[in-house]
């Protein structure tokens, strides 16, 4: 039923009004709804209707200037049915929706309301059946009240009702937090590295990742002292896991090349030749189990279908031109390649990896306001720019590979811009001086090469402070070409696959 203000009551009854457990649905819908749109007498129009859906659509049809019930909303009044009236205050289920409308009567506008509502609803259906819910309203009415009238039981019932309040807990205070380092409700803060993934996904825009992780997190919120710990850790973990398998599969692909539909699989069919049921609750076929040496193994085998070993999916990310794809997975990969990096003794120009706590970049904090780093093209896009060689330019994508690529701060990243290698190399040194006088040394032979701060770029690089991402690069000694880009692109991808492949395989 969907009622507005400031039009007369609307009311339905369907045709089969002789089910008494109807009728009483009916009369607590229009109670429900007369509660919260009226506080004064008005006068009841009865419209007799095949089915709810017909009825829910002659109201949207007829009531066009007020604000129609959310799909959870009409959900409500099926909860309290099920405890039954006298019993829902004070209920498990009345517990949960009060954890649910806490998040929803956040959002004032109709408009923010009904999209937050369908933003929980997708991810929900995902996790429960496997299903792929569409943002149709009409839809997603449907769905819950199929859904929750097919369980068969009260526990049944109780059971979804917690689990999307726990999803919407997730939402509320992980995925849509504004915080930098967000502490998910009833869990707190992620570690470094779990953290710093977290933020990957969230920063990605990679909602899918919501649905798998959200079980994982409705079975530590159900967790007693016994399991507490180690479905906390499932957790972290199923979470670094998502991140790897997104994050590689992107960057060798260069685009989402259907990651959505393997993340459903995942949800909806597990893989019947390993033995390994479906992360959903309950699909059309069969049970669900949550289990994260499962969820990993799932993952792992669909992305070797699409790179056999560490050699192909390297072949494959260097060629790739990231930056064209995704400026974000761009920024992932090489903050993993560059964490307790060194400069390669043999090709100064490349990394190694160093020893554990030499300059650590995984934290949780990379990708906050704060130290927000952007993605600068050593070689720039402009194949205008002077002082470049020609070559980095015959094939368009060269230049946004990732052997091309760097992470700076903001203003030097723009400071920078299109100087000819020669200067930003200057730049670079300086930005990777480890004292002052070393910095005041390279800043000495700014003038006879040519480059000209004035006070606007001195103030930029003397507060930008040190950056042992460009060190690598400050000591090339060689012109900046193809050869190079090449070089780097693979040695870039080979850090990075190395980094993160044993947060994902089995």
């Amino acid at each position: 039923m969907v009622l507005y203000a400031p039009q007369p009551v609307v009311s339905y009854v369907t045709e089969q009004s002789d089910h008494p457990q109807h009728d009483n649905f009916c009369a607590l819908l229009r109670s429900l709804i007369f509660h919260k749109y009226f506080n004064t007498r008005m006068a009841w129009t009865i419209v007799t209707t095949r089915s709810e859906d017909d009825a829910f659509d002659m109201f949207e049809a007829l009531n066009t200037t007020g604000e129609p019930l959310t799909a959870f909303e009409t959900l409500k009044p099926k909860i309290i049915e099920a405890e039954s009236l006298e019993h829902y205050q004070g209920s498990a289920s009345h517990k949960d929706v009060q954890r649910i409308e806490v998040y929803l009567d956040a959002f004032k506008k109709a408009d923010d309301r009904q999209r937050a509502t369908s933003e929980l609803l997708i991810p929900m259906a995902l996790a429960e059946t496997g299903d792929r819910l569409q943002k149709n309203l009409s839809d997603q009415r449907r769905y819950l009240r199929d859904y929750f009238d097919g369980l068969p039981s009260l526990d049944d019932k109780r059971g979804v009702v917690g689990s999307l309040a726990n999803l919407t807990d997730f939402v509320r205070t992980g995925w849509q937090s504004v915080e930098d380092e967000p502490a998910l409700e009833a869990f707190g803060k992620f570690d470094q590295e779990a953290g710093f993934c977290f933020q990957s996904l969230r920063q990605l825009k990679h909602v899918i990742a919501i649905a798998p992780l959200s079980r994982f997190y409705d079975q530590y919120r159900r967790s007693d002292d016994a399991t507490r710990a180690q479905r906390r850790q499932d957790l972290i973990t199923a979470i670094k896991a998502t991140t790897a398998f997104s994050m590689l599969w992107r960057g060798g692909h260069g685009g989402t090349e259907n990651i959505d539909g393997v993340y459903r699989a995942v949800m909806r069919e597990g893989a019947s030749d390993q033995g390994i049921p479906p992360l959903a609750r309950q699909t059309d076929k069969q049970q669900g189990v949550v289990s994260v040496n499962n969820y990993r193994r799932l993952l792992w085998s669909r992305f070797l279908k699409s790179f056999s070993d560490k050699d192909a999916w390297i072949k494959a990310a260097s060629r790739v031109p990231i930056y064209d794809h995704s400026a974000v997975v761009t920024k992932f990969l090489l903050i993993v390649a560059s964490d307790d990096a060194a400069a390669d003794p043999l090709d100064p120009v490349l990394l190694v990896r160093g020893t554990k706590g030499l300059a650590p970049t995984i934290r949780t904090d990379a990708w906050d306001s704060a130290s927000h780093y952007s993605v600068e093209h050593i070689a720039p896009q402009s194949s205008k720019a002077n002082g470049w060689k020609e070559g980095l330019y015959d094939d368009p994508g060269t230049i946004n590979r990732i052997g091309n690529l760097i992470l700076l701060p903001g203003e030097p990243n723009s400071y920078i811009g299109k100087r000819p290698w020669d200067h930003k190399k200057l730049i670079y040194k300086y930005l990777c001086a480890e004292t002052a006088a070393e910095a005041g040394t390279i800043a000495g032979t700014f003038g006879s090469a040519g480059l000209t701060l004035g006070l606007n770029g001195e103030k930029i690089l003397t507060g930008t402070g040190y950056l042992p991402m460009c060190k690598g690069i400050s000591k090339c000694t060689e012109e900046w070409d193809v050869d190079i880009v090449d070089r780097r692109s693979n040695r870039l991808a080979e850090l990075a696959y190395e980094r993160v492949i044993d947060w994902l395989k089995v």
